[in-house]
């Protein structure tokens, strides 16, 4: 006669596979998660880079004006000398 396992411990062997499956997909969450937070952060990084570059290219293009402006008002203040 052929013996089946009980039902006790083919509930207990659901469960533990679907723990198991459980804790691999929370370890697969958790590397993707890791892997998503590393990418946000160097594209953070590559973001704070081009704004400090702008910032640099705005203020000189402002000095830029500014020395223009006044080269401008002097030369204007010359010819109606």
């Amino acid at each position: 006669m052929m013996a089946f396992p009980s039902a006790k411990a083919m509930w207990d062997c659901d469960l533990d596979c679907d723990l198991s499956d459980i804790v691999l997909r929370s370890r697969d969450d958790l590397q993707l998660a890791a892997e998503l937070g590393k990418a946000l952060l160097e594209r953070n990084r590559e973001l704070e880079a081009q704004l400090q570059q702008q910032q640099q290219s705005y203020q000189e293009q402002t000095m830029e004006l500014q020395v223009s402006h006044l080269y401008f008002d002097h030369t204007l203040c010359l010819s109606k000398m």
